[in-house]
């Protein structure tokens, strides 16, 4: 009986030894697991938390990037309303303005401004401004359709005809009534197309709308931009249009003389190259004449061409842009207008 009790007692001993040791195995697992999904919290809260700095910097950033690019912005125009000559062209600080408007430090961050101008098939920058009488206006109202169909043939390779249409259809869709031109499109040819849209009746709000007016293309688009605008007076001033330009409005008017228009387009550039400023519409051909002699057709071509310019201008655009460290810059595409003393275009990107 001893010896059973004895036995008795080994065995339940031993279980209960068993049951403990079981017991902290299973403590050590759900402690284990506890201390994984601690782990896992704090990485995601870490990750989380990292993020959100990342991006608070990223905001903070951009918000000091958005006003050092709007104190660029407020330099140009100083720099602009401080010019009060009748006269404007790239020899001018708010053009070539690298103490004005190159890599400016300030706060905790540096500000620039980059002016772009079109040269044949490439794009030349500068630390400034571009002025938009080196454009041709869009409006053919304030251009002109001989100007603005030279320029579709000679840069988006238009034929006659097309250009013609083209410009037509320009004019209608900028102009206040529903009366179509010859080969133009007013409000009935847009409410009849498959997905149709009004006619604007009024003056363009983007070049992009060059999309929506009959005849108008992608391809057109891409090719014409660099050298139209929608603001300032019309006029092209000669010390700031490109060649294109220039070319453009001599041929508009030259009557077919492509010789006397190509030589006087090269004496007016090499004039320019060597640093020479047209002050007075009134003095052109003396100006020109004191660096080379010109015929009587170049004569008779700048006389008419005349017309059309204007040696100041009015409209002026650049970008401004912000940088605070290795943040990415905060830019603001603008167009100042210096007669209205007023901002025409703002685009914050």
């Amino acid at each position: 009986m001893l010896f059973l009790l004895k036995g008795r007692y080994s065995y339940m001993l031993n279980q209960s030894r068993r049951g403990k040791r079981g017991t902290g195995g299973s403590v050590l697992i759900l402690t284990l697991w506890v201390l994984f999904f601690l782990a896992a919290l704090a990485v995601g809260v870490g990750a989380h938390v990292s993020g959100s700095m990342r991006l608070a910097r990223s905001l903070r950033g951009a918000a000091e990037g958005r006003w050092l690019a709007r104190a660029g912005v407020e330099r140009a125009v100083t720099v602009l309303l401080a010019d009060t000559n009748d006269w404007d062209a790239w020899t001018e600080d708010w053009y070539d303005g690298a103490v004005h408007f190159s890599d400016v430090p300030l706060g905790g961050g540096r500000w620039r401004l980059i002016g772009s101008s079109p040269d044949g098939e490439t794009v030349v920058t500068n630390a400034g401004l571009t002025d938009e009488e080196s454009r041709l206006h869009l409006d053919p109202r304030l251009s002109s359709p001989a100007i603005l169909s030279a320029l579709l043939e000679s840069v988006a390779d238009l034929n006659t005809g097309e250009a013609a249409a083209l410009v037509s259809a320009l004019q209608d869709w900028q102009d206040e009534n529903d009366d179509p031109l010859a080969d133009g499109a007013e409000s009935p040819y847009y409410a009849g197309l498959g997905e149709p849209y009004p006619c604007r009746n009024g003056p363009m709000g983007t070049v992009l709308e060059v999309l929506l007016v009959k005849g108008g293309s992608t391809g057109v688009l891409h090719r014409i931009q660099p050298y139209v605008t929608l603001c300032g007076s019309g006029k092209i001033n000669p010390n700031t249009a490109s060649g294109v330009v220039l070319g453009c409005l001599a041929h508009s008017v030259a009557g077919g003389r492509r010789s006397d228009v190509e030589s006087l387009l090269a004496k007016t550039m090499m004039f320019r190259a060597s640093g020479g400023v047209f002050t007075r519409l009134s003095t052109i051909e003396g100006d020109l004449e004191q660096h080379t002699a010109l015929t009587a057709g170049e004569k008779a071509i700048l006389r008419s061409m005349k017309r059309r310019m204007s040696v100041g201008s009015s409209c002026f655009r650049a970008v401004a842009e912000g940088r605070v460290g290795d943040e990415p810059p905060y830019r603001v595409a603008f167009v100042y207008d210096r007669n209205q003393r007023r901002l025409t275009y703002w685009h914050e990107f």
